[in-house]
This record gives C-alpha cells, sequence and structure tokens, in this order.
C-alpha cells in the first residue's frame, strides 16, 4: 500500500479584479496505490500487479449549504477509480538475463523508472513530465541484462500512451497517422532501449 496526503496552500498577489489577494488551502490525496507482488512455482519467475488511483479532477460546482454558505461540490468523474499501472511477469533465464512481459513502464529514462515510493522528491522533474508525457505505462516484452555495475534494457512495445488500452487500433480514424482511406487499421509499435 501507498498513500501520500499533502497539505497546499496558494497565495497570488492580486489576483482578482478588484485587486484583492487571494490564498487557497486545502488538502489532496497525491498518490493512492495498492497491489502485491512475488515469485510462482519458482524464484526465478516473479510477478508485480499493482493499481493506483485515477488523479483526474471531478466536475466540480459551487453548492450552498442550508445557511446559504457556498462551498465546492462534485458532479461526479473518474476521480479516485483504480487504473492497473504493472502487470508483468518475469522470468530469469540465466543469472544475468531475464524476460519481462505485460505492463510496464517504458524503459527510457532513469527517472521514470524509480518507483514513487522510492523517489527522493515529492514529484518528478518537469523535464521528465515533457520527455515521457506523465506515466508511461506500455504493453510489451523486455529483455534485461544486469551484471554487478552494468544493467542494460531492450523493450518492443505497442507504443507510447499504450498503458490500459486494446492491442486494435481504432479503425478508420482521419486523425490516426497510419490511417488509410480503404479503413485499414494502422500498426503502432514502439522500442525502448537503455
Amino acid at each position: 500500500l501507498q498513500f501520500q496526503l499533502r497539505n497546499a496552500t496558494d497565495w497570488r498577489s492580486q489576483a482578482k479584479d478588484n485587486g484583492e489577494d487571494a490564498t487557497d488551502n486545502g488538502f489532496e490525496v497525491r498518490r493512492m496505490k495498492f497491489g502485491f507482488e512475488g515469485n510462482a512455482y519458482t524464484p526465478d519467475l516473479t510477478y508485480q500487479f499493482q493499481w493506483a488511483t485515477n488523479r483526474a479532477d471531478t466536475g466540480r460546482t459551487v453548492v450552498t449549504d442550508r445557511y446559504g454558505n457556498p462551498s465546492i461540490g462534485t458532479t461526479g468523474g473518474t476521480a479516485g477509480a483504480p487504473i492497473l499501472e504493472d502487470a508483468w511477469g518475469k522470468y530469469q533465464v540465466t543469472h544475468d538475463w531475464a524476460a519481462q512481459a505485460g505492463q510496464f513502464k517504458d524503459p527510457l529514462f532513469r527517472e521514470s523508472l524509480v518507483s514513487s515510493m522510492r523517489q527522493l522528491a515529492a514529484e518528478r522533474s518537469l523535464l521528465n513530465s515533457i520527455l515521457e508525457g506523465g506515466d508511461n505505462y506500455v504493453q510489451g516484452v523486455d529483455l534485461i541484462y544486469g551484471h554487478d555495475r552494468v544493467h542494460g534494457q531492450m523493450a518492443f512495445t505497442d507504443g507510447f500512451g499504450g498503458n490500459n488500452a486494446s492491442y486494435l487500433d481504432p479503425e478508420g480514424d482521419p486523425s490516426d497517422p497510419g490511417f488509410v482511406s480503404n479503413g485499414n487499421k494502422s500498426f503502432d509499435f514502439g522500442v525502448a532501449a537503455r
């Protein structure tokens, strides 16, 4: 289990039309994750399943209580719904080589591969968010090499932004770069190495 609660306070000088300062304060559940991991049949076959709660904003509206005091209320949405992050199995073929298949983080940048439970800062860097595009979960296979201080990975995946998605591409979408006028599906894939 992972639970990260935080308080945020924003103060803005002359933020309103009348030149008054504005202060916003509140608590938020930044991260809440749950899952399990272990090995099956042999210590060489390991697995991990992990879910996180959706951090998307719900529809918000101003509601008034019975005394006429305004407050922020929600109108629904997907905030708090569980989202699958990791779902993979890994087999240690030899002492140095392993093969992994399933849904995992794209093995491209070191910062994104560090678990949110083990990172030193409260959040990942802005540069990482720009380069990775947020959570960079992909589905595919990964060949892993590790010996002493040398570590390498090479993955063949379903490409950027493929987490929790079907392997089928939408048919006949003109905005799809692989769109063919006869309605054929495009073939999206990704290759990553580090």
